[in-house]
């Protein structure tokens, strides 16, 4: 069992190494940080080429980050429907960090999946003529892919 003193160095050293992440694909991608967040969520400012992201301290937070990123890299700029955006940011994020040898936690995937078949909902709620195929395979296994739990909600 490690000692206090050594699990404090292991978390800075991977806070180090998320940062370190953080930056490099940021200067890939010419995108800077508006302002950091202090929850799990994120927002990407297309045009400006700047997000606002929690700082990328942890396994978890690097995903959110890097899932901002992924919409400046990957152009966003509402052309496709927003679920499809939202699913091909949190691939490329999960991409980059298997990259850098980091594995993506089970808890931000299944939150990544949740996320997309909210966003599923919404799109149905609000009449969207096609879903992606895709998009529905990525977010299955999510609680809010069951049509159920939907009953009487609106988006």
């Amino acid at each position: 069992m490690k000692s206090p003193e050594e699990l404090q160095a292991a978390k800075r050293a991977m806070a180090e190494r998320c940062e370190a992440i953080a930056k490099q694909e940021m200067e890939q991608h010419g995108v800077s940080v508006r302002r950091f967040r202090s929850r799990l969520g994120g927002r990407a400012f297309i045009k400006q080429r700047e997000i606002e992201a929690p700082h990328p301290r942890t396994r978890r937070s690097l995903y959110v980050f890097l899932h901002e990123v992924a919409h400046i890299a990957l152009r966003h700029r509402r052309g496709k429907p927003r679920h499809v955006e939202e699913m091909e940011a949190w691939k490329w994020a999960r991409e980059a960090m298997r990259r850098h040898g980091i594995p993506v936690p089970r808890r931000s995937t299944q939150a990544a999946r949740e996320h997309v078949a909210y966003k599923i909902h919404q799109a149905e709620a609000r009449g969207a003529g096609h879903i992606s195929p895709e998009a529905r395979r990525f977010a299955r296994g999510s609680r809010m892919a069951d049509p159920s739990r939907w009953a009487g909600r609106t988006a």
